[in-house]
């Protein structure tokens, strides 16, 4: 709403309720997101001075808390407000398709994810700069998002990466289909169990153990997902954007792609490929500037067809399995704060 506001006192408005929206119900839950009582036993063994192991960003975040007596509720309104304000600092009058691509595919996913989704929400910004050229930025800010999440040092070195390969449609679609191709003939799994058990890595038991595999690589859902990735990005018109953005998108359009098929075969990538969720952001933002003067009504509609699945198959569907944890909503006490 707050992007079509023509007045400035009416957008900013428009733009503080748009935040608060998402915010409150972040800031305010309580017991809520599958990792919400790892948050707080964190919290209570930095307080106690007890060797913990976690991100230098997180590890001061918990002792800012402590040091200004905050309860520990604090740490989650903190944490939200970071995600969301760094969102909303990217998304400018064109980009309020970020915003609801963020919402469909990583907004639930931050009420478990908290110290990942931080990342994320800087690794976005790091993003945007870097399409516009803006390298160093981009890069000042995917390093404050590694110093919460080690997943930040991966977009670190594809950014680097995309400084030094330049793509474009015909290039990129090639090299999904020959990567495609390798992982349904290649076993991913007897490949990572030699490795590990070769060299006697202490994280074997993960690439050996039968738990640790999927055998739902062949499944409808999965290949209704693969459908829509190559056809979103075959939605995105490279004309309509930079070549140093379109070139990003597509190197994060493979990295998706590889997350996701990885993750078909090995249970434990699945938390990569929740990171490469980004991808569809940035993806979706080119589909958006590709609708711009689009005189194909067909283009048009297959372009918002994206985001009906969106909303069905991945929000709708996420919610109905409660995979994050977050049905039933439940709010801390307001007394609690003071």
């Amino acid at each position: 709403m707050y992007s079509k506001a023509k007045e400035s006192y009416g957008a900013l408005c428009l733009k503080i309720f748009s935040f608060m929206i998402i915010f409150l119900p972040a800031a305010l839950r309580f017991n809520i997101g599958t990792d919400y009582q790892n948050y707080v036993d964190i919290f209570d063994s930095i307080l106690l001075n007890e060797n913990v192991t976690t991100e230098v960003g997180w590890r001061l975040l918990n002792k800012v808390c402590i040091f200004f007596h905050l309860p520990k509720q604090f740490l989650f309104i903190i944490s939200s407000f970071i995600i969301y304000i760094l969102v909303f600092k990217i998304t400018k009058k064109n980009y309020i398709i970020l915003l609801i691509t963020f919402y469909l595919y990583l907004y639930t996913a931050s009420f478990n994810i908290i110290r990942n989704c931080i990342c994320l929400a800087f690794v976005l910004c790091g993003y945007f700069y870097i399409s516009k050229n803006e390298n160093k930025k981009g890069l000042m800010y995917t390093f404050l998002g590694c110093l919460f999440h080690n997943s930040g040092y991966i977009f670190l070195l594809v950014y680097i990466f995309s400084f030094m390969i330049k793509l474009n449609k015909k290039k990129t679609l090639f090299m999904f289909f020959c990567i495609y191709i390798i992982f349904k003939l290649v076993n991913i799994k007897d490949i990572f169990e030699t490795i590990s058990v070769f060299y006697g890595f202490k994280w074997a038991y993960y690439f050996t153990s039968e738990k640790y595999f999927s055998t739902s690589s062949v499944g409808f859902g999965v290949l209704l997902r693969h459908f829509f990735l190559i056809f979103t990005y075959l939605l995105c018109d490279e004309s309509k954007v930079s070549k140093k953005e379109f070139s990003l998108m597509s190197i994060m359009f493979l990295c998706l792609s590889i997350s996701d098929f990885l993750s078909c075969q090995i249970i434990l990538f699945f938390r990569l490929h929740i990171c490469f969720y980004v991808s569809y952001i940035c993806m979706y933002v080119v589909v958006c500037k590709s609708n711009k003067n689009e005189t194909n009504i067909y283009k048009k509609i297959c372009r918002y067809v994206i985001l009906v699945y969106a909303f069905i198959f991945v929000f709708i569907i996420s919610l109905l399995n409660n995979e994050n944890g977050i049905i039933p909503y439940q709010h801390i006490n307001l007394g609690d704060l003071f």
